[in-house]
């Protein structure tokens, strides 16, 4: 007797999958290609093929991906039906491929434990990179080899090679060659620093094949904290007494003016008669790039310098 619940049982190689007892479908597909054949046969209740059968088949399967290729929906002349070429899996990993009648869901069969294995490496995935990120920041970059169906490419053993649209230039991993036991995935820790304020790629490609190759797209660089402030404009030579202008910028660590900067300065001079208006230091709250009116009166007729800290 034939259970009801769904049983595997090998015979002669092949995987043959039973149904209920009223009338069972079976499928025959060859294991661990990419493209199988398929093999669709109706079955009674004693295993033999029903040759009476005039019941239409459609197929779903566990693959999920976009490119897998099913059977159209398809009637079993005499009971069966050999699908050449009738089955596209390509998500790797465990699959099943089910074939059940268009009218009684009942009678159906699936074939499963359908290895699908990836395929050579196509393309890299450039990812991980820190977006938005600050200029000079460091961010760690993953690069996963795939092959033409977004599998990872766990055999890949080629040697990449970075590029940046970033002009500054931007601070990338050096060549590198994936090793066996990484399966096709390497993440480089702190790799990457962008400088270049605006939207900038990192692109990983391997040395021998140029086709495969990825890129993180559209990453945002954005200006950094402040680092330091730079201070010109006195004029030079001056003399003592006159007052002049001085402009104070906020830079980020690379030498980007920092635009978010709003904190206060204060002024020191190695002229210790230097003064403000009132005898005061001048001390205010300072935009990106804010000349300040004339405040300072050179006195010393040495010459001097005027720093902000």
């Amino acid at each position: 007797a034939i259970n009801s619940a769904f049983k595997v049982v090998r015979n002669g190689g092949q995987v043959i999958l039973f149904g209920i007892p009223s009338k069972p479908v079976e499928i025959d597909v060859a294991e661990m290609m990419i493209f199988k054949n398929l093999t669709v046969r109706a079955l009674n209740a004693c295993n033999n093929v029903d040759t009476a059968y005039a019941g239409t088949v459609t197929f779903t399967s566990t693959d999920s991906f976009g490119t897998t290729v099913l059977p159209a929906n398809s009637t079993l002349p005499s009971g069966q039906k050999t699908f050449t070429n009738g089955v596209t899996l390509t998500k790797a990993g465990t699959q099943s491929v089910t074939a059940t009648d268009t009218v009684t869901g009942s009678i159906t069969g699936t074939q499963s434990g359908i290895t699908v294995n990836p395929i050579g490496a196509a393309k890299l995935v450039v990812s991980g990179i820190t977006d938005p990120i600050g200029a000079c920041s460091s961010s760690s970059v993953v690069v996963t080899a795939q092959d033409l169906y977004g599998n990872t490419a766990t055999g890949y053993t080629g040697r990449v090679h970075f590029t940046s649209s970033d002009p500054a230039p931007a601070t990338l991993p050096g060549d590198y060659t994936f090793l066996a036991g990484e399966n096709g995935v390497h993440t480089f820790a702190s790799g990457v620093v962008m400088r270049t304020i605006g939207e900038q790629t990192v692109t990983a490609t391997d040395t021998v094949t140029g086709s495969i190759t990825g890129t993180q797209s559209a990453i945002t660089v954005q200006v950094g904290p402040a680092n330091y402030l730079l201070v010109d404009q006195i004029t030079d030579p001056v003399t003592a007494g006159t007052a002049g202008d001085v402009r104070v910028r906020a830079y980020d660590l690379c030498n980007n003016i920092a635009t978010g900067y709003n904190g206060t300065v204060t002024f020191t001079s190695s002229d210790v008669s230097t003064y403000g208006p009132n005898g005061a230091k001048p001390s205010q709250n300072l935009p990106l790039v804010h000349w300040l009116p004339p405040r300072s009166i050179w006195k010393a007729r040495s010459e001097t310098s005027l720093q902000i800290v």
